[in-house]
């Protein structure tokens, strides 16, 4: 059964994409910022057969949802030796806040700069990016968990605090920061791949960029997009099936 809201959006897109066409094909000549709906389906079709997208997708889309993946399951294994030291050495935790005023482009340029095109070091870069991230999250929301939850589990027992109290507080915030990490770590990957030219979308769209291919360059916008969003579905399919469902 399709929700109310659900039905407004899909009126809208379908009244944007009706815009698009009578504007663009119609009534305003062929320009440099937005192509023609003619020249976008071409150039959507080209992305198949002179781009050879699916290749280059598939390796972008596994590095970034793998790397998620193992980060996250990486955390969940050590998860009590992850958080104690965090609740132990918090000033020192604080120390690395100092990375946060260092644009993310400049890490990525580094990289780039020191392991070239290798892909091995794109799935390192990937990983570390993932780990970091979600670690520096469960820096913010161990603040959150109520002092009544710790002071209950430390007098019955102290041995789960860590892995009952902490843990299962922070979970649900937690895993909902994989839609944020997901999308901030598309846009790290395909500027790591236009860079270094390393095989995947961000090759494609460099190459797209030098051909001057406009409508290359909003398909696979469009493609990378849809992709996101179908990841956010999933997301929030095992949210609501598995993350809020074991913390009741």
């Amino acid at each position: 059964m399709i929700s109310q809201q659900s039905k407004k959006n899909l009126k809208f897109i379908f009244s944007l994409l009706i815009f698009y066409i009578v504007l663009f094909e119609f009534l305003l000549p062929r320009n440099n910022f937005i192509p023609q709906p003619t020249i976008f389906y071409e150039s959507f079709l080209h992305l198949w057969s002179v781009y050879h997208l699916l290749f280059p997708l598939l390796s972008t889309a596994t590095i970034v949802y793998l790397s998620i993946l193992i980060s996250f399951v990486f955390i969940f294994y050590f998860r009590i030796v992850i958080i104690k030291n965090i609740i132990s050495y918090r000033a020192t935790f604080q120390v690395f806040n100092i990375f946060k005023y260092f644009p993310a482009f400049f890490i990525v340029l580094l990289f780039s700069l020191w392991f070239k095109d290798s892909l091995s070091a794109e799935i390192v870069f990937a990983i570390l990016v993932s780990s970091i991230m979600l670690i520096k999250k469960i820096n913010q929301l161990i603040l959150d968990v109520k002092n009544e939850y710790i002071i209950f589990a430390h007098q019955i027992n102290p041995n789960k605090m860590f892995s009952e109290v902490y843990w299962k507080s922070i979970l649900p915030k937690l895993f909902s920061y994989l839609y944020d990490l997901q999308f901030y770590l598309w846009i790290l990957i395909l500027i790591y791949e236009f860079i270094s030219e390393s095989y995947g979308i961000g090759l494609i769209y460099k190459q797209a960029f030098t051909y001057n291919d406009i409508g290359a360059i909003f398909s696979i916008s469009i493609t990378v997009s849809l992709i996101i969003w179908l990841s956010n579905f999933l997301i929030k399919l095992i949210e609501k099936k598995k993350i809020y469902w074991d913390n009741e």
